[in-house]
């Protein structure tokens, strides 16, 4: 099997699905075919057809993660997609406002640093509160005083550092999982 995206999405849709039986070839160019249970031949326009649908039908919660430090916004993303969340990234509570009035839709949790220059992480996450009401918010900070969490409630706190498995486990609890519809 060939490595990518699209060969781990063929995969999965196989195992989700349960109808088809392997995967012979899956390569740009190729007449790439599956095997089903009755024996009858996918040619691959049909497959890829099969797929987009069940891609359709997946629900992934978007995640909105905000953090002025490229490198946590971008390990943060990197654990969150690879649990099948969708990501979106903000470098700055401005940034991070402007993306959710394009998303209002699609933002399921916000995940936002507490500490950044300008809009910090609580005034960002009360502005984008008020434009998707009840999005529930996971506020993360290294220094943090109580008065400040005071202030962000009802919102969840993470302290920095914090483990991915730590992480995972309280955007689950607030997002849910990404499961098919």
């Amino acid at each position: 099997m060939k490595d990518g995206l699209g060969a781990m999405t063929a995969t999965r849709f196989l195992q989700v699905e349960n109808q088809l039986e392997r995967l012979i070839d899956l390569q740009v160019g190729s007449s790439c075919q599956c095997c089903r249970r009755n024996r009858k031949i996918l040619e691959r326009s049909s497959l890829i057809a099969h797929l987009k649908d069940f891609e359709a039908k997946l629900i992934l919660p978007t995640v909105l993660v905000v953090d002025d430090d490229v490198q946590v916004s971008e390990l943060v993303a990197a654990v969150l997609k690879s649990e099948g969340f969708s990501v979106l990234r903000a470098q700055s509570g401005e940034e991070a406002v402007d993306l959710a009035q394009a998303h209002l839709d699609a933002i399921n949790l916000l995940v936002t640093d507490i500490v950044m220059p300008g809009m910090d992480g609580v005034a960002a996450a009360r502005k984008i509160q008020s434009l998707i009401p009840g999005l529930p918010a996971i506020l993360m900070s290294g220094a943090c005083n109580l008065s400040t969490l005071d202030a962000a409630r009802p919102a969840s706190y993470l302290q920095k550092p914090f483990t991915p498995a730590k992480l995972v486990k309280l955007v689950q609890g607030l997002a849910g999982t990404p499961r098919a519809a």
